[in-house]
């Protein structure tokens, strides 16, 4: 079920975009896309459903707290969740509904995973609204 989820990972650094696209394909995610900007996620999510959005707390255009409520208010088809990678996410639980977090400091690809994981299980669950 997750392994098939659609993924949409966003970061300005190319670099890590692809580090993170080839460490969940190894862990057997299948349908991983990379963009390298809000606005990218934005074109993306109005074009393709996705499960998951991962992205870092801080993009050039906006932070991720703006891109989320863009996505949340913009947005009449079902939504994505968030994982945010940063280590000090810090927002109002009711409006950030689906929405976790991640340390970024490093990278451990089994915690990543499972954080991947039980973000996924919240949304097939039907845990909340979307």
């Amino acid at each position: 079920m997750f392994k098939d989820a659609e993924i949409l990972i966003a970061d300005d650094n190319s670099l890590y975009s692809l580090h993170l696209k080839t460490k969940l394909e190894e862990k057997g995610y299948s349908k991983v896309e990379i963009t390298n900007e809000a606005k990218g996620v934005l074109f993306c999510l109005d074009s393709k459903k996705y499960h998951l959005v991962i992205c870092p707390h801080l993009l050039p255009e906006m932070t991720a707290e703006e891109l989320i409520l863009r996505v949340r208010f913009g947005m009449s088809k079902e939504q994505p969740c968030f994982l945010v990678l940063s280590d000090f996410w810090n927002s109002e639980p009711t409006l950030f509904n689906h929405v976790s977090s991640y340390s970024i400091s490093p990278i451990e690809i089994d915690s990543f995973d499972k954080a991947v994981r039980n973000v996924l299980l919240e949304k097939f669950s039907g845990v909340g609204v979307f």
